[in-house]
């Protein structure tokens, strides 16, 4: 029998990717479930039947969860007081030499620890180091209290997670048999298969999955830039050897591998294996290397120095508003600004961020705004200069090929012969091609 809906739920960390979409399935399935988080504006925002960021389904489920008062958001602790099952959707991130970082992790851990009684269950929903699930059951049992702690990871896509929490087996692992039967029949009322491990296997499974998208990533783009190199269209290579072959048809294509957890989890690895995954840190280098790849070749073809750059896609991936790690956000920028540092006395003096939608897909469009006679008012494009983290579907391309070459005539037009040229889109060459997948 699963465990009846009267059972309250408290989730920590509720608020963002993870804890969310999750909070919504569970009150939709008739569990009380408190929201706790720290990010004032986010509960606020939740509170207003608005979603804090875009997940497909979520914000009409979240309007009709919150009338029924089964679904609640806070920022005080002493919600877990009152829970049956505490979820912590803390991770472990890396710092910026690749090494992970456990602290937020235990001072969040600390801060509620005081407000568990005995006999609840702590289930540890997002990527842990491995090890760390047998460290916090150690930590309650130093301090004698019977908490019964599982770890229960997420395998979602982010801004699909409301239909992904359904279909995809749930992993559970814990401690003892009364924490595994409690999970276990909170999952089994999401989902309908249920894979039960140790706990450390279960933290390696996660781990794997997005190790393994990582690679996937990290072998397209290398496949990518050995197509460049040799003056070779990659979509043309991928196509001839994906079509109908289903033993490569998993292939992905070239794009900027990025966000909050692959590059991060592939690094977990690799500290847990004493820096011996050299297949991990190999992914690493090509996919980090990507951007810098992507701006050499525009170097080769125009002179960055007296361009302004339009970047049509500054998320992590398509269809969402997540700026987390993005290499556009975080690395294309900079690579761009080292070559253009006399744009400086032209009078740029801020960026900004708005939406547009090209084809079938929303781009977050950096603008830049400047004084001086050099930029008029706003514009998006000054020359057909642009890097596009684009989609991999062709009729995007080519519209975004179109608004590129449109921005250039407004400016007073492409010279004879160069449009082609310089709109490397317009002769599909794929740049930034594949960002529309689902990591």
């Amino acid at each position: 029998m699963a465990t009846e809906p009267n059972k309250r739920i408290c989730i920590v960390g509720g608020a963002g990717h993870v804890g969310l979409p999750l909070a919504l399935v569970l009150a939709d399935e008739g569990f009380t479930v408190d929201i706790l988080d720290t990010n004032a504006e986010a509960l606020k925002t939740i509170k207003a039947g608005r979603m804090p960021f875009i997940e497909s389904g979520a914000e009409d489920l979240l309007k009709r969860l919150l009338p029924t008062g089964r679904l609640t958001a806070t920022s005080d602790a002493s919600a877990v007081d009152t829970a049956d099952i505490v979820i912590c959707v803390i991770g472990t991130p890396v710092d910026e030499y690749l090494t992970p970082q456990a602290h937020t992790f235990y001072r969040v851990i600390g801060e509620i620890s005081p407000h568990f009684q005995d006999g609840q269950t702590l289930i540890l929903r997002s990527t842990v180091y491995p090890g760390l699930s047998q460290r916090v059951h150690d930590l309650f049992h130093d301090r004698g209290i019977n908490v019964h702690v599982t770890f229960c990871p997420e395998r979602i896509a982010q801004g699909h997670s409301i239909r992904e929490l359904r279909i995809i087996p749930q992993i559970i692992s814990g401690f003892d048999d009364e924490g595994l039967r409690v999970v276990r029949e909170l999952f089994s009322r999401v989902t309908s298969e249920i894979i039960e491990v140790k706990p450390q296997e279960a933290e390696l499974a996660k781990l794997f999955c997005n190790s393994y998208r990582y690679i996937q990533f990290a072998v397209a783009n290398q496949f990518y830039l050995l197509s460049r190199e040799a003056g070779l269209d990659f979509e043309r290579v991928h196509h001839a050897a994906t079509y109908k072959n289903g033993r490569v048809d998993s292939l992905p294509r070239a794009g900027l591998a990025a966000g909050p957890c692959l590059l991060k989890d592939t690094m977990q690895l690799a500290a847990f294996s004493n820096n011996n995954f050299m297949l991990g840190h190999a992914a690493m280098l090509i996919n980090e290397g990507q951007p810098q790849f992507l701006v050499n070749m525009l170097k080769r073809r125009v002179n960055l120095r007296d361009k302004s750059v339009g970047l049509l896609g500054m998320t992590f991936k398509a269809d969402c508003d997540d700026t987390r790690d993005s290499l556009s956000f975080l690395r294309l920028v900079g690579r761009i600004q080292g070559d253009r540092q006399s744009m400086r006395e032209h009078g740029i003096v801020r960026s900004e961020r708005r939406e547009t939608t090209i084809g079938r897909h929303r781009f977050a469009l950096a603008t830049q705004s400047g004084v001086g006679g050099h930029v008029q008012g706003r514009q998006i494009f000054s020359s057909l200069a642009a890097v596009a983290q684009g989609c991999r579907n062709l009729e995007c391309r080519r519209r975004l090929a179109r608004v590129q070459i449109v921005a250039n005539q407004k400016k007073g037009g492409p010279r004879k012969g160069r449009g082609a040229l310089d709109c490397p889109l317009q002769q599909g060459h794929g740049l930034g091609a594949a960002t529309c997948r689902e990591q």
